[in-house]
């Protein structure tokens, strides 16, 4: 008796069909992406915005459509301050996370990368008492300007070069002083001149 055996398609190939299928990307880009992520050895995503094929707010759309898990636009989040103790700014920096809420043992955590075992598991470890973590999609520099907002800006230059190395080309274009390069130059001659006096 044959058996109808279907072909394992990874995570990789279920979001590029999805993106050519909705027609953000061609085959040719497609290819392209697949063999530059097997060559880099980084995760599809990233090797997708990295090569410019596609949009931060494009990919997260996919993510949420092939993954299940919800989207949140941080901008219209309301965040519990009492968070900050439970997940500190290092960690929200390093996994590129902000939480959101705790309720009933249920962590709600926005994350650029669900898929980040690491992160989830720090929360299982750090906070045993937690019963379960639901991640949402984020757009990273929606993340990053969303961590300065809600643990304050971080003014050492140490800080700011830390966050300088963590932006990402597709939010380099942000203006103004939330930038963190304009707010590391502003730091260098405010210690400038402090020397100076």
């Amino acid at each position: 008796m044959a058996e109808n055996i279907q072909p394992i398609i990874s995570f990789s190939q279920q979001l590029g069909s999805l993106l050519v299928s909705k027609g953000v990307l061609s085959l040719d880009q497609l290819e392209v992406a697949l063999k530059e992520q097997k060559m880099q050895g980084s995760p599809f995503e990233e090797c997708l915005l990295t090569l410019g094929l596609i949009s931060e707010g494009a990919l997260a759309e996919a993510l949420s459509s092939t993954s299940g898990y919800d989207k949140i636009n941080l901008k219209q989040a309301l965040l519990d301050p009492a968070l900050k103790t439970i997940v500190p700014r290092e960690i929200a920096e390093q996994f590129c996370l902000i939480p959101l809420s705790l309720e009933g043992g249920i962590l709600r955590v926005a994350m650029a990368d669900i898929f980040n075992l690491n992160a989830l598991d720090y929360f299982r470890h750090q906070l045993p008492s937690l019963q379960d973590i639901i991640p949402l999609i984020a757009l990273e520099s929606d993340i990053i300007e969303t961590i300065d907002y809600f643990y304050g800006y971080d003014f050492s230059i140490r800080g700011l070069l830390r966050e300088v190395e963590r932006t990402t080309l597709h939010s380099v274009s942000r203006d103004g002083y939330l930038n963190p390069t304009v707010r590391l130059v502003n730091a260098i001659l405010i210690d400038a001149i402090k020397l100076s006096l």
